[in-house]
């Protein structure tokens, strides 16, 4: 069983580094602006131990109590991507969160594309729960927003294809519909309004629904 004292750090985490009250998730970090991660060089001391603690039941709280701590020290959207990545280990098997904390590392080190296909192409995915798979294919793409944004957009289907009712499905259907807004083609557009609606029909009550309500209605606009 997961210890009180894991979920305690993981609270903290969100609470230390997500958006402040009025702040939305995407507009404050729009696929322009996120993940910026391959332009950023690792910094000293980087935690490469962790992926291994995380495998080890033994470790494995601290390991997550590690995470934390590497993302209290990032500022920006890398410190947003290690509490994504946080949150995944906290909740996926071992080998699932030690492969998403292999990714980051690799995204310090300057291989964010390497490091997200790794992610996308792992076999092992057969094995995993949906939401586990869904929880990677996420922030695989987080990963290739900045260098890689068609390769996001790519993995956003993916798992809106297979898993619509995951977690993750809610932003990742509006940051492929702002993907899909801005390529500009008139089928694109139709479908990023489809996405957005359904988002909001689906999910009225989600925290990302007012940043959706919105852009559906620059959509409406034609901005």
């Amino acid at each position: 069983m997961r210890s009180a004292k894991a979920s305690v750090v993981i609270f903290m985490a969100l609470a230390a580094v997500l958006p402040a009250a009025g702040e939305s998730g995407l507009s404050a970090q729009t696929p322009d602006s996120a993940v910026a991660v391959g332009q950023v060089g690792a910094p000293a001391g980087t935690p490469a131990g962790i992926p291994d603690e995380l495998r080890d039941p033994d470790t494995r709280s601290q390991a997550l109590a590690r995470i934390l701590e590497v993302a209290d020290s990032r500022d920006g959207p890398i410190r947003t991507l290690w509490v994504q990545g946080l949150a995944v280990a906290e909740k996926t098997t071992p080998e699932t969160g030690a492969r998403a904390i292999e990714a980051l590392l690799r995204a310090e080190a300057g291989e964010a594309q390497a490091g997200a296909w790794a992610l996308a192409e792992w076999p092992g995915h057969d094995e995993m729960k949906g939401d586990d798979w869904a929880a990677l294919l996420a922030l695989a793409a987080r990963l290739l927003d900045a260098d890689d944004p068609e390769g996001g957009a790519e993995l956003r289907e993916r798992l809106l294809a297979a898993y619509p009712a995951a977690p993750e499905a809610v932003e990742t259907r509006l940051r492929l519909a702002r993907y899909l807004a801005d390529q500009g083609s008139d089928e694109d557009r139709a479908r990023a309004l489809t996405l957005v609606e359904d988002l909001i029909v689906e999910a009225p009550d989600h925290p990302l629904a007012p940043e959706a309500r919105r852009f559906l209605a620059e959509l409406r606009r034609g901005a």
